[in-house]
């Protein structure tokens, strides 16, 4: 019997120590939730309220200068498109107008000195094979 009285004695000393800790245990985790964790006051609670609507009313105002934006660059590429075919249009202009003048100096360079004269003055003559020269 002394020794059940001994081994309820040492169980009751050790429940009593696991009861200890447990409740120390609560007492910690109940100091941290008050003095540690911040659940937020009502005035952080405001300031992050008005904070958020603040983001989402310049997030609002960035989508539509967004919007506006990308309108504009589809503007521009279309301006950027109709350029680039008159430039195309252009180029291929300027690259007849070199062919028929290096047509006409291949011409210039044939003629003799009476047919220089003419194309140069205007002046106009019967040539001997019928044609009527510049």
């Amino acid at each position: 019997m002394l020794i059940e009285q001994k081994a309820l004695k040492k169980w009751e000393v050790q429940m009593s120590k696991g009861i200890i800790a447990f409740i120390l245990f609560l007492v910690f985790n109940f100091i941290v939730l008050v003095f540690v964790v911040d659940y937020g006051s009502s005035a952080d609670n405001d300031s992050y309220e008005r904070e958020l609507t603040s983001l989402k009313d310049e997030n609002k105002q960035l989508k539509s200068i967004n919007a506006t934006i990308d309108l504009e660059l589809t503007v521009l590429d279309q301006s950027n498109d109709s350029l680039r075919s008159a430039l195309k249009v252009e180029n291929e202009i300027t690259a007849q107008i070199k062919i028929e003048r290096d047509e006409k100096m291949d011409d210039i360079n044939g003629m003799d000195n009476n047919e220089l004269y003419g194309f140069f003055s205007n002046f106009k003559t019967d040539r001997a094979n019928g044609r009527n020269g510049h």
